[in-house]
Protein backbone atom coordinates (compact mmCIF):
# COMPACT_ATOMS: atom_id res chain seq x y z
CA UNK A 1 0.00 0.00 0.00
CA UNK A 2 2.95 2.31 0.43
CA UNK A 3 3.88 2.23 -2.89
CA UNK A 4 0.38 3.09 -4.34
CA UNK A 5 0.50 6.03 -2.03
CA UNK A 6 3.68 6.64 -3.26
CA UNK A 7 2.72 6.94 -6.89
CA UNK A 8 -0.33 8.89 -5.85
CA UNK A 9 1.23 11.49 -4.39
CA UNK A 10 3.65 11.66 -7.37
CA UNK A 11 0.86 11.83 -9.45
CA UNK A 12 -0.61 14.96 -7.56
CA UNK A 13 2.31 16.51 -6.81
CA UNK A 14 3.09 16.86 -10.93
CA UNK A 15 -0.17 17.71 -11.65
CA UNK A 16 0.55 20.67 -9.51
CA UNK A 17 3.99 21.66 -10.90
CA UNK A 18 1.83 21.28 -14.46
CA UNK A 19 -1.03 23.82 -12.77
CA UNK A 20 1.66 26.15 -11.68
CA UNK A 21 3.43 26.19 -15.20
CA UNK A 22 0.29 26.82 -17.22
CA UNK A 23 -0.98 29.67 -14.94
CA UNK A 24 2.39 31.13 -14.96
CA UNK A 25 1.72 30.92 -18.98
CA UNK A 26 -1.46 32.42 -18.68
CA UNK A 27 -0.29 35.71 -16.48
CA UNK A 28 2.16 36.40 -19.36
CA UNK A 29 -0.68 35.76 -22.22
CA UNK A 30 -2.58 38.73 -23.71
CA UNK A 31 -4.27 36.73 -26.13
CA UNK A 32 -7.58 34.53 -25.78
CA UNK A 33 -7.24 31.01 -24.50
CA UNK A 34 -9.14 27.98 -24.85
CA UNK A 35 -7.89 25.02 -22.51
CA UNK A 36 -9.18 21.35 -22.68
CA UNK A 37 -8.05 18.28 -21.72
CA UNK A 38 -8.23 15.12 -19.02
CA UNK A 39 -6.91 16.83 -16.03
CA UNK A 40 -8.30 13.37 -14.02
CA UNK A 41 -9.26 16.00 -11.33
CA UNK A 42 -12.47 16.56 -10.15
CA UNK A 43 -13.93 20.25 -10.21
CA UNK A 44 -12.91 20.43 -6.19
CA UNK A 45 -9.86 19.79 -6.42
CA UNK A 46 -6.91 22.05 -5.75
CA UNK A 47 -5.77 21.85 -9.59
CA UNK A 48 -9.29 22.47 -10.73
CA UNK A 49 -9.40 25.76 -8.32
CA UNK A 50 -6.45 27.24 -9.14
CA UNK A 51 -7.01 27.06 -12.99
CA UNK A 52 -10.40 28.44 -12.32
CA UNK A 53 -9.17 31.53 -10.67
CA UNK A 54 -7.90 32.25 -14.09
CA UNK A 55 -10.28 30.81 -17.14
CA UNK A 56 -13.88 30.07 -16.97
CA UNK A 57 -15.24 26.10 -16.69
CA UNK A 58 -16.94 25.61 -20.07
CA UNK A 59 -19.56 23.18 -18.51
CA UNK A 60 -20.88 26.20 -16.07
CA UNK A 61 -21.55 28.28 -18.59
CA UNK A 62 -23.71 26.29 -20.72
CA UNK A 63 -23.55 22.39 -19.67
CA UNK A 64 -26.81 20.38 -18.17
CA UNK A 65 -27.35 18.08 -15.38
CA UNK A 66 -23.67 16.33 -13.56
CA UNK A 67 -21.32 16.38 -16.55
CA UNK A 68 -20.38 13.44 -16.63
CA UNK A 69 -17.18 12.80 -18.20
CA UNK A 70 -15.41 9.39 -17.23
CA UNK A 71 -16.96 6.25 -17.98
CA UNK A 72 -15.40 4.12 -15.74
CA UNK A 73 -16.08 2.23 -12.50
CA UNK A 74 -16.62 5.37 -10.51
CA UNK A 75 -19.76 7.32 -11.79
CA UNK A 76 -21.03 10.78 -12.31
CA UNK A 77 -17.31 11.74 -12.52
CA UNK A 78 -16.56 15.37 -14.89
CA UNK A 79 -12.67 15.43 -14.53
CA UNK A 80 -12.04 16.48 -18.41
CA UNK A 81 -12.43 20.08 -19.50
CA UNK A 82 -12.94 22.96 -21.74
CA UNK A 83 -11.51 26.21 -20.17
CA UNK A 84 -11.66 29.28 -21.94
CA UNK A 85 -10.98 33.02 -21.12
CA UNK A 86 -13.48 35.69 -20.66
CA UNK A 87 -13.12 37.57 -23.78
CA UNK A 88 -14.68 33.98 -25.27
CA UNK A 89 -18.52 33.54 -25.48
CA UNK A 90 -19.75 30.05 -24.16
CA UNK A 91 -23.07 29.11 -27.05
CA UNK A 92 -23.02 25.33 -26.39
CA UNK A 93 -21.56 22.59 -23.96
CA UNK A 94 -22.04 18.73 -24.93
CA UNK A 95 -21.09 15.43 -23.62
CA UNK A 96 -21.41 12.57 -25.70
CA UNK A 97 -22.39 9.60 -23.47
CA UNK A 98 -20.68 7.15 -26.59
CA UNK A 99 -18.41 3.67 -25.74
CA UNK A 100 -15.03 5.09 -27.39
CA UNK A 101 -12.79 4.78 -24.06
CA UNK A 102 -13.35 5.11 -20.07
CA UNK A 103 -13.97 8.88 -21.24
CA UNK A 104 -17.40 10.76 -22.74
CA UNK A 105 -15.87 13.31 -25.38
CA UNK A 106 -17.27 16.72 -24.88
CA UNK A 107 -17.53 19.58 -27.34
CA UNK A 108 -18.37 23.56 -26.97
CA UNK A 109 -19.27 25.97 -29.90
CA UNK A 110 -17.38 29.55 -28.52
CA UNK A 111 -16.72 32.79 -30.51
CA UNK A 112 -13.97 34.86 -29.75
CA UNK A 113 -15.23 38.36 -29.44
Amino acid sequence: TLKIYEKLTDAFLLREQQMAFITRQLDQCHYPVILCGDFNDTPSSYVYNQISKKLEDTFKNKGKGLGQTYAGQLPFLRIDYIFKTGNINTFRYQTYQVDFSDHFPVSTLLTIE
